[in-house]
């Protein structure tokens, strides 16, 4: 079991998620309870609570990756049953009963967990999509389904993807999402509302993922400024809301435009964080966590 953790790389994503719970997040909440709640409380006893909340912020993938990969060792090591080595090509009627079980499985838990709650600061009405498409994932690493994903195949799924995103925004209008008090409908429950969308995202969740990582595959479009950026991308993800969040109300008291501020934020934000991101991942244990440039693939050999 301990190997096949190894394999999923779990112990590399507690650092980073307990990093930003502990260490972060509270600081963050506290923002949000002065600046918008208006609260007067001093800062240490609030993050002395805050603390006991977990919220993960942008780490929550983190904390759900972990889970799936702790299940997914435990089930294998239940099954006893050897790896399948064979490479069988994914055929589109077992892309077709994925997204349809997704459609089935989000609609019934949507009656527990509507579409937009949180519990335990997650949205438990989309864990269906993320469970489904990780195991698919798993096994598509076991059977080849991507060395064997046929082009044509891919244009399938592209075409499905693409009909599911043009017509979502005819369902949202037919459905009354813009009307007063209609777009609860769509959160859950007995609405064909409801239904359609369960079924609209689970076309576009497993068809475009399936066309995307495809895609790239085969056509690595980056440019050398892009190259250069992307190892440090992971670590860019994990730290930018304490960069964007402290330059933004750097920024607030400057007698600016709101667009020009905006504007001047979000550059700044992404260029300090794939930096600091960058400078990170040069150390030794921080670029064990985040991804050190000087260890990541070049392309020919992704």
């Amino acid at each position: 079991m301990r190997r096949a953790l190894r394999a999923n790389g779990s112990s590399g994503w507690a650092s980073p998620l307990l990093g930003y719970t502990l260490l972060v997040s509270p600081f963050l909440e506290y923002v949000d309870y002065r600046f918008n709640a208006h609260g007067e409380e001093a800062l240490w006893p609030f993050v002395g609570r805050q603390i006991w909340h977990f919220a993960p912020g942008p780490t929550w993938f983190l904390e759900a990756l972990l889970v799936f990969s702790l299940a997914h060792a435990l089930l294998r090591r239940l099954s006893r049953k050897a790896a399948v080595h064979a490479r069988e090509p994914l055929r589109a009627g077992e892309i077709a009963a994925v997204a349809v079980a997704l459609a089935l499985i989000s609609f019934a838990v949507r009656f527990a967990f509507p579409l937009g709650s949180e519990q335990f600061h997650l949205q438990l009405s989309v864990f269906p999509q993320y469970a489904i498409l990780f195991a698919l994932g798993a096994a598509a690493g076991r059977r080849g389904w991507l060395e064997t994903f046929t082009p044509r195949l891919a244009r399938r799924c592209a075409a499905a993807g693409a009909l599911a995103a043009l017509a979502l925004p005819g369902l949202l209008i037919a459905g009354g999402f813009f009307a007063d008090g209609a777009e609860h409908r769509f959160e859950g429950g007995w609405h064909w509302q409801a239904a359609a969308l369960a079924l609209d995202e689970a076309v576009l969740a497993t068809c475009v993922s399936l066309w995307a990582v495809q895609h790239f595959r085969r056509r690595n479009t980056l440019g050398p400024p892009a190259r250069r950026m992307a190892p440090a991308a992971y670590g860019a993800f994990i730290i930018h809301p304490p960069v964007l969040v402290g330059l933004a109300l750097a920024a607030q008291p400057t007698p600016l435009p709101a667009e020009l501020k905006f504007t001047a934020v979000l550059a700044a934000a992404v260029a300090a964080s794939f930096g600091l991101a960058a400078l990170g991942g040069r150390t030794r244990h921080l670029g064990a966590v985040i991804g050190s440039p000087r260890t990541a693939p070049s392309p020919a050999n992704a």
